[in-house]
């Protein structure tokens, strides 16, 4: 189904009267902008429709405390077997270049996740656990197999985590699940909304913060990245934040391994060897 036509079913479905106006461009995948005639506007998103459920007592619990994240109020399943969302329209355009500034905004923000103890069984905590010590997902395979470099690069995160092979997650924060700035909006310098949360769930919000810290690695010069670890092993200590990085750098890897030109794949699994050298300095 085309967007034209998933247009036209969600209309069709809600009584609404939406009409396209354009592709969303940016860190908003996939994002289309749709109005109606009476002035509201609004994003269609494919996926994630069907769990609007258990998506939106969550995201109410955040927006209660200021949170800035868009209402998704239309979700469903289309014929063809694939899911949308319609969230609202929100203003400021995704961070291209994470600044110190906007760093610091976006830690403040992640403080409001914190015991949240959402009431969802989508448990963030239990996958990146199981991500890292029992492959789930496919990914520490990915990189078992891909090369000697990524096989290397695995071989000192089981090296790495292996200590806390019986660490156990938190689970009472809200953990967004892919907090880079590409999903964070600004506009002049401040942070307007945090977007692309249909996938939110339970387990700690070191997860969102090693997420942060992976993709925009390269934007953070060495105090930035200093502060962020020292802010996760705050939190949770060594154990809980040593896991979240270990995840996050097998993430970063298999999705280049997957998405990106096989030149750029150096590039990640250098960032990888130097998250878990920065791990081991401090």
């Amino acid at each position: 189904m085309d967007i034209p036509d998933l247009l036209r079913f969600v209309n069709a479905q809600h009584g609404t009267s939406f009409e396209l106006r354009g592709y969303l461009e940016g860190g908003t995948r996939g994002a289309w902008e749709i109005a109606e005639p009476n002035g509201r506007r609004a994003v269609l998103k494919r996926g994630w429709g069907e769990h609007l459920g258990r998506i939106r007592p969550l995201l109410e619990q955040l927006r209660a405390r200021g949170y800035p994240a868009p209402d998704i109020f239309l979700g469903g399943r289309t014929p063809d077997g694939g899911s949308y969302y319609v969230q609202s329209l929100v203003p400021g355009s995704p961070i291209d270049r994470l600044t110190p500034g906007l760093l610091r905004q976006i830690m403040a923000l992640i403080e409001l996740q914190a015991d949240l103890h959402p009431d969802t069984d989508q448990d963030q905590s239990n996958y990146v656990r199981n991500v890292v010590f029992h492959g789930e997902s496919g990914w520490p395979e990915a990189l078992r197999a891909h090369s000697h470099a990524t096989a290397e690069l695995l071989t000192a995160i089981e090296r790495t985590t292996h200590p806390f092979a019986s660490t156990q997650l938190p689970v009472i924060d809200a953990v967004h699940g892919d907090l880079g700035a590409s999903n964070v909006l600004a506009h002049n310098g401040q942070v307007t909304a945090v977007i692309d949360i249909a996938q939110v769930g339970r387990g700690t919000r070191i997860i969102d913060l090693a997420i942060l810290l992976g993709q925009e690695y390269e934007d953070l010069d060495g105090d930035l990245r200093d502060d962020v670890y020292a802010r996760m092993m705050d939190i949770s200590g060594r154990g809980t934040t040593t896991i979240c990085v270990a995840y996050q750098i097998i993430n970063l890897v298999a999705y280049a391994i997957a998405k990106h030109p096989p030149e750029s794949l150096p590039r990640y699994v250098d960032r990888g060897h130097h998250m878990l050298h920065d791990l081991k300095r401090l």
